[in-house]
């Protein structure tokens, strides 16, 4: 199962028909960000590698890792899900395209929701989520964001 790269951080890589373009610094900032979560997580190469890869966690820290990107990002905050976080990460990443912004908040509508106790489970869950929501939309995640 494919985890979303920058939504990683849930509902921020979703794409429509065209691909959106990180910066450079974008790219660097979103690479530092990883390199503090690892560290923070105390996540190892392989969670790092399958997380980029898109592929999914194999362990907690794997989860955990994806929740504090959303954590980073604005995308969650005490557990649940931000609207405005998500907004603006859209926006970041795709301008003021309406169509892309309004798929953002179908996504964060249908999986904000879901909890667990353990908040790297319950980001795994939403990540997990999203991905089969923007798939029902015919979005793909962009490999090249990175």
């Amino acid at each position: 199962m494919e985890i979303h790269v920058v939504c990683i951080v849930i509902l921020s890589a979703i794409v429509l028909s065209c691909h959106a373009q990180l910066t450079d610094e974008m790219k660097a900032h979103f690479k530092q960000q990883i390199a503090e979560c690892k560290n923070t997580e105390d996540a190892n190469d392989d969670d790092v590698t399958r997380f980029l890869a898109g592929d999914k966690p194999t362990t907690l820290k794997g989860k955990c890792l994806i929740s504090c990107m959303q954590e980073a990002f604005g995308l969650t905050k005490g557990g649940q899900v931000q609207r405005e976080g998500a907004r603006k990460l859209g926006q970041m990443l795709f301008g003021n395209n309406d169509e892309v912004l309004s798929v953002l908040e179908i996504v964060r509508a249908e999986c904000a929701s879901l909890t667990d106790p353990d908040r790297c489970e319950a980001s795994y869950k939403r990540m997990s989520c999203a991905k089969t929501v923007a798939e029902k939309h015919g979005l793909k995640t962009p490999r090249e964001m990175i």
